[in-house]
């Protein structure tokens, strides 16, 4: 059977979590045997319409409540790790060797659409090693980051891409409107400012290590899982320690024990432990 590995229990609580906000238990039966030998699932998305998105290494899943369909890529490339669904319904991702996205065509099927052509000389590389793909309406665009450089692809075609230096670049995620970078030697959180240039985040030094694996937002305002259990708030550039309370909880080893964090509507939060099961803060941070 084909086993959703990384977002493994992210994906499976998520699916359960949409359910139960509807006060009604999941009724689907998922077609298994649509998926096999679909090797590594790394990341997850929701359409506008409710359809399900599952980043496959072989190519891009679907779900529409009845069945599950397999999206290609045309010229067979594998290695489809992100997904970043902007305002107008594209889903930009990467694979081994492009960039670009996919909509909807004219017959309701996913069209992909290569945007390597407009990258820089010298910036090709983000296609081969894409830490992270992130729609940042704010500047108008979407980041393909890389461990060595970033690409920004503004929406409006017109406008041409920027390419910038990086240095060890880990992960990349928007926070209260901001783009973060988690960058390694030594491993710190920062800001990237409007040339993608690093700048240091107030209060950083709450931080008990820089392993943030997830961030979500919901009525506590952006909060940003830190893998040791910590949760922090990032609000108007500033981090704050929001919770330590997973920090107490008896641990069996494993360096990445806390793997995903989803904010509920009624001001709660989720966290999925890789060896420490499924928890549940209040809206104050609290253990429920």
């Amino acid at each position: 059977m084909h086993r959703v590995r990384r977002i493994g229990l992210g994906l499976l609580f998520a699916g359960h979590l949409g359910a139960s906000e509807r006060g009604a238990l999941p009724s689907e039966i998922f077609d298994v045997q649509a998926m096999e030998g679909a090797s590594m699932s790394t990341d997850v998305a929701e359409q506008a319409d409710g359809r399900l998105l599952v980043a496959n290494m072989r190519g891009l899943f679907r779900y529409d409540g009845s069945r599950w369909q397999l999206y290609l890529h045309p010229d067979a490339k594998g290695g489809m790790e992100h997904l970043a669904i902007d305002s107008q319904g594209r889903i930009h991702t990467s694979f081994n060797g492009d960039i670009g996205w996919w909509q909807d065509d004219a017959s309701g099927s996913l069209t992909w659409h290569s945007e390597m052509q407009r990258l820089p000389p010298g910036c090709s590389d983000v296609a081969a090693e894409t830490t992270a793909v992130v729609v940042d309406e704010r500047r108008g665009g979407v980041v393909y980051a890389a461990a060595t450089r970033i690409a920004f692809l503004p929406l409006e075609a017109a406008i041409p891409a920027r390419c910038a230096p990086m240095s060890q670049l880990v992960k990349a995620f928007l926070a209260d409107g901001d783009l973060l970078a988690v960058l390694g030697t030594p491993t710190r959180l920062v800001r990237l400012n409007g040339d993608f240039q690093a700048e240091p985040v107030s209060g950083s030094e709450v931080l008990d290590g820089v392993g943030i694996s997830s961030v979500t937002t919901g009525g506590s305002g952006t909060l940003l899982l830190n893998n040791n259990g910590q949760v922090l708030r990032y609000q108007s550039g500033q981090l704050l320690l929001y919770s330590n309370a997973l920090q107490t909880l008896a641990r069996q080893g494993g360096t990445r024990p806390f793997f995903v964090i989803h904010s509920l509507k009624d001001g709660r939060h989720l966290v999925a432990g890789v060896l420490d099961g499924l928890h549940v803060l209040d809206a104050g941070g609290a253990l429920v």
